[in-house]
């Protein structure tokens, strides 16, 4: 699969908070320890006498700070590059963000996931959060069939896979035969893995060993932890995001008539087109499939699948565009005009958005699918628990990224677009003014819902005005394209499942940094605009270079500085192929092995290079190109030899 992406930047590390060293074996050695005031943040310097802390070093030694035995493991989730895209440059530094997710007697640790950053190698902040000093019995596990039955008898209502309309609309073909792959995805699959009860603090105490299963009704998405030594339940939690709610013609219900835009598809012996793009998305209407002979949607009573089909396409353009993402809106299923379904909501196990009405109105809106769909980036990225702060931090990045996709699509239709959601059907928040709907703009201020309530997950729809309010303040100095930037850097960088507001803040400031500068104008604009929304910033170090001149880049600049990379076999056996759109200057191909510790490393003179994988031991790897000095892509390949 070709990939585009930023070419990342350098991080700015803030060097004048903590450095901790005890005596190990009569040597200095680094520790971990956390900030006084923000516990999920770790701070590291240089100082004369101490070693530093590697990426090598950082497991035993961060096992050991956090009490991890040796039934625990660390293992790399994620590895991201950045270069020295719009910062102050270092010719002889480059800087690494690695995600490690732990596992305990070989079962994931829900949420538990910790991230390091690291400059050649050398770490200097960690974030996230892991769980110590477990003692829990993973052996002889009830069979997943008993599991199950007794995940089944916890939920209510009809299951989706019973809903026979539903599952023809979604998974039969033109022939009319049955896709049994596609009726797959929307059966409950079960998981074994240690959790927690959301909301629950992460402590032993409160880590169970469970089966856990992700189950949909046709109304709502469940996730249900069934305790795998005894059967019982042991958690049961609604995790629906949100829950409040060849080129056609269409006559959407908002923006009018749209000529040539609406990317529909006809098989070679079918006679209608169909609501199914390039994208894999597919489109029905209260469980049915629409169809033309024209490819021309102007039936009124088809208007809400159509505009919805309409606008997911242009969301793909969106995400294309302004964040080189290319697989956000892959695969996603719509079924839109579900008639008396006050509500729009994002299910994640089976990436389907399902769209109904709000007082006689229809619910495809740009705003609002932009928002359902935004809920997939954040699952794909930071994953941010769905209760409490962290959930209201996820519903208000969807907010964000809601209103930024109709900015863009209104703006290139010469249109015009604002800051509230879902005004074209009924207006459900203000990010300019939250207080107008009842939704806080300052941090514990007015309208605040206390997480720890219970109801609506502790506040997610509430308490997201908060930030909400901060995005505006902060596109009101910076820009909203800028201040985008920042959001989707937050996102895929900085933030872990259980953040918080004041590590939103943190993530917000390290990520203006890496694109803007260490001393940027933007980076102030950021700290003032939390200030605004009553978000301290007191341990925020104010910026004290000295350094003059640093190159940095517009955001059109940003937008054009990619390459193509092309990765193929994956899985590979014997021999991998990368093939690039462009010659590399003074290229060179990184190899990563999975505890991101380089193994090889390959010159590259043409657009294409063949390597040999004999001599790789089988597992996961990150090939990382390289030009002029540069990360310019990267990507994953499975060895399999």
């Amino acid at each position: 699969m070709k990939t585009k992406v930023f070419k990342k930047a350098t991080f700015a590390v803030i060097v004048t908070m903590l450095l901790v060293s005890n005596a190990v074996h009569g040597q200095e050695q680094p520790s971990i320890v956390k900030h006084e005031i923000y516990p999920h943040w770790y701070y590291f310097e240089k100082e004369e006498g101490v070693p530093v802390l590697t990426v090598k070093d950082f497991v035993p030694i961060c096992k050991a700070e956090f009490g991890l035995s040796e039934s625990d493991e660390l293992d790399v989730k994620d590895v991201t590059f950045l270069d020295e895209l719009a910062i102050e440059k270092s010719a002889d530094s480059r800087t690494r963000c690695i995600k490690y997710q732990q596992y305990y007697n070989g079962y994931e640790v829900e949420s538990s996931v910790i991230v390091t950053f690291d400059m050649s190698d050398t770490i200097t902040v960690v974030t996230g959060n892991l769980v110590g000093n477990l003692n829990i019995d993973t052996s002889e596990p009830i069979s997943q069939e008993a599991a199950l039955n007794v995940a089944l008898g916890a939920v209510t209502g009809t299951f989706i896979w019973q809903d026979s309309i539903l599952m023809d609309g979604y998974c039969m073909d033109e022939d009319g035969n049955f896709d049994s792959i596609c009726y797959n995805r929307f059966l409950p699959k079960g998981e074994l893995c240690l959790a927690r009860k959301f909301g629950d603090g992460f402590t032993p105490n409160n880590i169970r060993f469970v089966w856990r299963f992700l189950i949909n009704t046709t109304t709502a998405e469940y996730r249900v932890l069934v305790n795998a030594k005894n059967g019982e339940i042991y958690d049961v939690a609604e995790v629906t995001k949100d829950g409040q709610y060849a080129k056609g013609n269409v006559q959407t219900l908002h923006d009018g008539y749209i000529t040539n835009e609406m990317e529909t598809f006809k098989c070679s012996l079918c006679l209608r087109w169909k609501l199914q793009n390039s994208h894999g998305n597919k489109t029905v209407l209260n469980g049915r499939k629409v169809k033309s002979r024209t490819n021309e949607w102007t039936d009124s009573s088809e208007a809400p699948a159509t505009t919805a089909h309409w606008i997911i396409g242009q969301l793909a353009d969106f995400y294309r565009i302004k964040y080189l993402n290319y697989t956000i809106s892959e695969d996603t299923y719509i079924n839109a005009g579900i008639p008396d379904y006050e509500n729009a909501q994002y299910v994640g196990s089976n990436n389907t958005i399902e769209i109904g009405e709000m007082d006689n109105h229809w619910l495809s809106t740009i705003d609002i699918i932009g928002h359902e769909l935004a809920h997939r980036l954040v699952d794909l990225s930071a994953n941010l628990e769905y209760y409490g702060e962290s959930g209201a931090l996820n519903e208000s990045f969807a907010d964000i990224f809601g209103t930024l996709a109709e900015r863009f699509i209104r703006t290139n239709h010469g249109r015009n677009w604002n800051w509230t959601l879902g005004e074209d059907a009924v207006t459900l928040r203000s990010m300019s003014n939250p207080l107008l709907y009842s939704d806080p703009d300052h941090y514990q201020g007015q309208y605040w819902v206390d997480p720890q309530s219970g109801g609506d997950y502790g506040g997610v729809h509430t308490n997201s005005g908060v930030q909400n309010k901060w995005f505006y303040n902060l596109s009101q100095t910076i820009g909203p394209d800028k201040a985008g930037l920042v959001a989707y850097y937050m996102l895929h960088l900085y933030l872990t499942p259980t953040s918080n507001y004041h590590d939103a803040l943190f993530a917000s400031v390290f990520a203006a940094e890496n694109l803007f500068g260490r001393c940027s104008d933007e980076r102030s604009k950021v700290i003032s605009a939390w200030q605004s929304v009553g978000v301290s910033s007191a341990n925020i170090p104010f910026c004290a270079s000295n350094e003059q001149g640093a190159e940095r880049f517009s955001v059109d600049e940003i937008d054009n500085m990619l390459i193509y990379m092309e990765v193929y076999p994956n899985p590979a056996s014997g021999v991998v192929y990368i093939e690039f759109s462009d010659e590399l200057d003074e290229g060179v191909i990184e190899i990563y092995n999975s505890t991101g510790i380089k193994v090889d490393e390959i010159l590259v003179r043409n657009k294409m290079v063949s390597i040999g994988t004999n001599h790789l031991p089988n597992g996961l790897y990150l090939i990382n190109a390289v030009a002029n000095g540069r990360s310019v892509n990267n990507a994953k390949v499975l060895i399999n030899n």
